[in-house]
């Protein structure tokens, strides 16, 4: 389903990657009405001393959501780190 990464991001220490994707669906039926569909996907791969942990986010827009959510979502996995 997922056709590859949109973008990866890694920082300069190694401690996280970064990726996000993104599905789009077009001229689909839901609930009766035809439309488009789409899902963007973040998920954060973090390296502990003894763990490796993933964060990951999936939303799927409405047609009416504000940009602000965009940013939102992004804070969110952003603000996720390993604290040593």
């Amino acid at each position: 389903m997922w056709a590859g990464a949109n973008r990866i991001v890694a920082d300069q220490e190694g401690t996280y990657i970064l990726i996000q994707t993104s599905w789009r669906a077009r001229n689909v039926r839901i609930e009766g009405q035809q439309g488009h569909f789409s899902t963007d996907r973040w998920a954060l791969f973090a390296e502990g001393p003894k763990h490796y942990y993933v964060v990951e986010a999936i939303y799927t827009p409405r047609a009416d959501d504000s940009v602000q959510v965009w940013e939102d979502l992004q804070g969110y996995i952003s603000s996720f780190r390993v604290i040593r």
